[in-house]
């Protein structure tokens, strides 16, 4: 392997925030060649901590399998705020390369503006319809036993939220009681289209850790939780924090004349 690539990755891997305020100085091309020249779980590394809207310029020039690639091992909430600086033709195509689960979860949340709970808001996935008995409710949490949280939601048969069922609660009730006879009524919820801003205070996180969110029609179509809605506008602060903290001004400059002798090799 090439000694300057080498110097570079190793620089990646040690001093990620350093090396990509570096990478962040070169043009878009130059970006494109050095992300297809280190290894993919770098490649991901770098586009995550890159400015979002430089990243999204970048991956569009770089081969579309990579691209897809990095999609899929990113966080989503950074890879939703990529695919969202896409054109609709080149986002069209980005979520058709994706796999089914993460395109469709994708465009979930494409639905919805930048800064709404739908936007921030994971996949539902295991739920209970309310009419089922609680027999055959515990016999579908066995099967699903990886995915279980603490409660579960529960909805109707047209899918809207009706309530929320806590484990405890299934385990104590009658084998024969449908779930709509044991299930909490009263839960906070929050609309798909709010601002993020609104919830951060919402009295419904003093007993949850995760609120359902619903669409216009009361239907379930995700769940949002305390972390996801604190951390939501920190992040520029929390880098500024990196950036300060970050040392080694030398390997930084060395690290740009490793990056210069790299793509000078790629041009040739």
């Amino acid at each position: 392997m090439d000694t300057d690539l080498i110097l570079l990755e190793q620089f990646i891997r040690k001093h990620p925030m350093q090396a990509t305020r570096k990478t962040e100085e070169l043009e878009e091309e130059e970006i494109a060649a050095l992300i297809e020249g280190i290894p993919a779980e770098l490649a991901v590394q770098l586009v995550n901590l890159m400015n979002v809207y430089k990243a999204a310029k970048c991956l569009r020039l770089i081969k579309p399998g990579l691209t897809a690639e990095i999609l899929e091992k990113s966080d989503i909430q950074k890879t939703e705020l990529l695919v969202r600086q896409a054109d609709e033709d080149f986002r069209s195509d980005l979520l058709d390369r994706l796999s089914p689960k993460l395109s469709e979860a994708l465009r979930q949340k494409l639905e919805y503006p930048a800064h709404s709970v739908g936007a921030l808001m994971a996949p539902v996935g295991f739920l209970l319809q309310e009419d089922v008995s609680a027999q055959s409710a515990i016999e579908a949490l066995k099967r699903e036993k990886s995915r279980i949280a603490s409660s579960v939601c529960v909805v109707n048969r047209e899918g809207a939220l009706t309530g929320i069922i806590r484990l405890h609660d299934l385990l104590l009730a009658d084998e024969t009681d449908e779930i709509a006879a044991v299930m909490k009524t009263d839960v906070p919820k929050f609309s798909a289209d709010w601002p993020v801003e609104s919830i951060k205070s919402h009295p419904g996180w003093y007993d949850n850790r995760s609120i359902p969110v619903v669409d216009d029609s009361d239907k379930l179509v995700g769940m949002i939780n305390f972390e996801t809605a604190q951390q939501y506008g920190a992040e520029t602060d929390g880098e500024l924090a990196r950036h300060v903290l970050e040392t080694g001004n030398a390997l930084g400059e060395l690290y740009r004349i490793g990056l210069a002798a790299f793509l000078q090799s790629v041009s040739k």
